[in-house]
């Protein structure tokens, strides 16, 4: 939710939509619903057509980000860092502006978003907290011999980039 406000901040007309990875299923699932709760909660028009699933970074081509542009797309929230420095190569290549044509935000605040042109935009989560909420969870497990799981749901916290900015039109080459 906290990226969806930053992309509303810079510009209040971005259309998002959210670049999953499949080989991590269950962490894909999360944050799928996470990105389509957020733009329920915050009046963004997002559904399922706005979900793109990747098996893998092979599935970010050069022409993917035109792609997005062709189909009205402004902003790509990406299932991890990783996946947005992929993204951003890509949209280098297409000479696709980010930001401008569209804004880009990653996941986990991974010190892969180093690499590209510009720091990715991103979501930290704070690995004190992840290791007390195991630690507890592990207590539970062995001295009290609790048989539940573990499911969380952590706050995350914004790393600024320059990645989110205001929509100003396709880019050049007929993109629209």
């Amino acid at each position: 939710e906290v990226l969806f406000r930053r992309l509303l901040a810079a510009d209040g007309g971005h259309r998002p939509c959210y670049l999953g990875l499949s080989r991590i299923p269950a962490v894909d699932a999360r944050r799928r619903e996470g990105f389509l709760a957020a733009a329920g909660k915050l009046g963004v028009p997002a559904g399922e057509k706005a979900v793109f699933t990747l098996s893998g970074l092979d599935g970010i081509t050069d022409d993917l980000p035109s792609r997005l542009l062709r189909r009205g797309y402004t902003a790509a929230m990406c299932f991890n860092d990783v996946v947005a420095v992929a993204f951003y190569q890509a949209a280098l290549r297409a000479g696709v502006r980010v930001p401008g044509d569209l804004s880009l935000t990653g996941f986990d605040d991974s010190p892969v978003r180093e690499l590209s042109g510009r720091r990715i935009d991103t979501v930290s989560l704070s690995v004190r907290r992840l290791g007390e909420e195991a630690a507890a969870w592990l207590r539970g497990r062995i001295i009290d011999r609790e048989q539940q799981g573990i499911r969380r749901l952590i706050a995350g916290e914004y790393v600024p980039g320059e990645t989110i900015g205001p929509h100003r039109g396709a880019a050049a080459g007929g993109l629209s």
